[in-house]
C-alpha cells in the first residue's frame, strides 16, 4: 500500500502508535509543507492518505518536543527541524484503522525514507567517481 500527502486536515485522528525517525529526513523526503506555522504543540505535522483509498488517513507528528511548548524542552523549533538523530514521532489515526493498516503505514514511511537516503548516497558516489 502506498500513501500520499493529503489535503485532509487530519481531524478525528488520535495517537495510536509511534515511529522512530530523523526529523530532518522527514522534511527532506516529504517537504517543508509539514512544518507548522504555529509550533506550540507540534513543529512537524504531515497528513497522509492511502493512495487508493482517501478514507485511510494517518498523521505523523512530534508532540510537545520543543521550546515553543515549554522552555524545559531540549530543542528550539529550528533545531528540531534540522535534528539528525531519531525522534519518536506520533502516528495518529482514525480509531477504525486496525493494526494491519498502521503497520503498512509505518513500513511505507521507513521504506520511503530509506529509498531517499540510498538515492542520495548513489548520487554522491557518482559525483565522487567523476
Amino acid at each position: 500500500m502506498e500513501f500520499i500527502l493529503s489535503q485532509n486536515n487530519g481531524d478525528g485522528t488520535s495517537l495510536c502508535e509511534y515511529l522512530l525517525v530523523v526529523p530532518a529526513d522527514l522534511i527532506k523526503v516529504f517537504g517543508e509543507s509539514g512544518i507548522n506555522d504555529d509550533p506550540y504543540k507540534s513543529v512537524i505535522n504531515f497528513i497522509f492518505e492511502a493512495k487508493n483509498n482517501p478514507e485511510i488517513i494517518f498523521t505523523l507528528y512530534d508532540y510537545k518536543a520543543t521550546t515553543a511548548y515549554s522552555s524545559g524542552c531540549p530543542y528550539t523549533p529550528a533545531q528540531f527541524i534540522a535534528l539528525k538523530t531519531r525522534y519518536n514521532f506520533h502516528i495518529g489515526s482514525i480509531v477504525a484503522h486496525d493494526d494491519y493498516h498502521i503497520n503498512l503505514f509505518r513500513k511505507w514511511v521507513y521504506a520511503t525514507v530509506a529509498r531517499s537516503k540510498r538515492n542520495m548516497y548513489d548520487e554522491f558516489n557518482r559525483i565522487m567517481q567523476k
